[in-house]
C-alpha cells in the first residue's frame, strides 16, 4: 500500500484508477487552453513546425505526479520529447505558493490533484510557453531548444522539411495528422 498526501492508504489498482480520474479533470480543466490530451500523459498544442507540449509522470514509489513542459520540433530526429522546459517536484512552489500534485482515496482528493496541476500550468506553464511563443524566441540561445534541435528548426522555416521526423515527432506526442 502507497501512502496518499492524508496518509490514507492507496492500493495499486486504486492508485492508477484515481490517477486516471486526475487526468481526465486536469484535462476538462486546460482544454480552454488549447492543449488538447493526445497521449495517456501527454497534452499537446501544435503547429506546423512546433508542439509545445506538458507530461504528466504518476510516481511509482507514491499516488502523486510530477509535471514536465516541454517544445518539440517536429522536424526533429531525437528519439525521446526532449523535456526541455520546467518541471516541478514534490513541494514545488511559486513565491508563496506551494503545489501539491499527490492524491489519496479520500473524496475530493483527486479532483484537488487535477485542480493543482492546472493552478500549477497558468502560473508557471503558460508564462513559460508564452516567453517562448514565436519561432524566434525558441531559436535564440537562451531558448529551450538544444543545438541540434535549433538546427532543425532552422531548416523547417527554410522548407527543408523531414516527413519521416515528422510523423515520428507526431506518433511520439499522439498528435493527429
Amino acid at each position: 500500500m502507497l501512502g496518499g498526501p492524508e496518509g490514507l492508504p492507496v492500493e495499486p489498482k486504486a492508485k492508477r484508477k484515481q490517477a486516471e480520474f486526475v487526468r481526465k479533470h486536469f484535462s476538462s480543466r486546460i482544454v480552454h487552453l488549447g492543449f488538447v490530451r493526445s497521449k495517456p500523459t501527454f497534452w499537446t498544442r501544435a503547429d506546423e513546425v512546433l508542439a509545445r507540449f506538458v507530461h504528466l509522470h504518476l510516481f511509482t514509489h507514491s499516488p502523486s505526479f510530477r509535471l514536465h513542459l516541454g517544445v518539440r520540433v517536429l522536424n526533429d530526429t531525437f528519439p525521446a520529447p526532449a523535456l526541455n522546459g520546467p518541471m516541478s517536484h514534490d513541494g514545488w512552489g511559486v513565491g508563496k505558493r506551494k503545489y501539491v500534485f499527490g492524491f489519496s482515496k479520500a473524496p475530493d482528493s483527486a479532483l484537488t490533484c487535477a485542480d493543482e496541476l492546472a493552478a500549477f500550468l497558468l502560473d508557471v506553464g503558460l508564462p513559460w510557453f508564452e516567453r517562448f511563443g514565436s519561432t524566434d524566441s525558441v531559436l535564440a540561445p537562451d531558448g529551450p531548444l538544444g543545438d541540434d534541435s535549433r538546427r532543425r528548426l532552422k531548416l523547417a522555416l527554410s522548407g527543408q522539411l523531414d516527413e519521416v521526423a515528422i510523423a515520428a515527432s507526431r506518433r511520439m506526442l499522439g498528435i493527429a495528422t
